[in-house]
């Protein structure tokens, strides 16, 4: 899920699709654990320290950011769709 996060965020601000983007992640599964390779992304967009850190933050604030959208429910959300569907494939 968290590379799923990590490509979603980085095509976002790039306006790339988000199907032809691959960013690495590499670390554990919260929070600064988190840590999303942006400089070894496919294909490579120049970004400036200061996205790199919005984008990096981002993605380890993912979590948090998903139940805060539903308002501390836990149900299934797109995001664990994507993550089954590339497993699967």
């Amino acid at each position: 899920m968290l590379q799923v996060r990590a490509k979603t965020f980085y095509a976002e601000k790039k306006g790339l699709n988000v199907a032809d983007v691959d960013v690495p992640v590499i670390g554990g599964h919260a929070g600064i654990t988190i840590l999303p390779l942006f400089s070894q992304a496919s294909p490579h967009a120049q970004l400036s320290d200061e996205e790199t850190d919005q984008l990096t933050k981002r993605t380890q604030d993912g979590g948090t950011e998903v139940v805060t959208a539903k308002a501390g429910k836990v149900i299934s959300t797109p995001h664990s769709l994507v993550v089954r569907h590339l497993m699967i494939c």
